[in-house]
């Protein structure tokens, strides 16, 4: 597979949990979905996982200078989680994306707390289910 085929499946495998996402009805649903699409964003494909928002996008950036010291051409990325180059800006990227796509409210201050992926799914689970209820 090319990397270009590579890199659009994952994107697709990713708004595809993300969708998903939007459906969960469980904290347990919420994290699953959740640890699935930062894995496909953030293009970690070698069986690392980490609860710690920072280490998984201190691996993602690993992986990419991997890729390209082994001459893998990932010039095509565009600025999303998969090309960014800083933990922040990944992580930043990360939450914009989790907020347009579920239409949640998190604030710049309570984003700094949300800095596990256990944290961040109890928040998202806790959204999700005040709006299924405001219905």
């Amino acid at each position: 597979m090319s990397r270009t085929d590579y890199l659009k499946q994952a994107k697709a495998r990713s708004d595809a949990e993300l969708e998903a996402l939007a459906n969960a009805t469980s904290y347990d649903e919420v994290y699953a979905r959740l640890k699935t699409f930062i894995t496909c964003r953030y293009l970690i494909d070698d069986g690392f996982w980490s609860d710690d928002v920072n280490e998984l996008a201190e691996h993602s950036i690993a992986l990419r200078l991997s890729s390209l010291e082994s001459g893998d051409s990932l010039g095509d990325l565009s600025m999303n989680c998969a090309g960014a180059s800083s933990v922040e800006t990944k992580y930043a990227l990360l939450l914009i994306t989790l907020r347009k796509s579920l239409n949640l409210t998190i604030e710049p201050v309570q984003a700094a707390t949300l800095d596990t992926v256990p944290l961040l799914a109890t928040e998202i689970a806790r959204q999700l289910a005040q709006r299924r209820s405001a219905c």
